[in-house]
């Protein structure tokens, strides 16, 4: 039996939610490539288990930024 961590916290975890980001969003700002907007940009993913609470964090950050974005 495989047992698995949450890549944030390091608590074992049965269930994990899987993050899926490009490899780029871990790099050094500057570092690596970019596209005609100079966006940064990679065709790699990493993905990361996380325990349902580090997974809630990330999430709800994630959609307060996006929606700050919107309006």
């Amino acid at each position: 039996m495989l047992k698995c961590f949450c890549d944030k916290c390091g608590n074992q975890i049965d269930r994990p939610n899987h993050l899926e980001l490009r490899v780029h969003l871990f790099a050094e700002p500057g570092r690596g490539y970019v596209d005609q907007d100079f966006n940064s940009v990679s065709g790699n993913t990493k993905v990361l288990d996380l325990c349902n609470e580090c997974y809630n964090i990330v999430g709800y950050a994630a959609v307060k930024k996006l929606n700050e974005e919107i309006e």
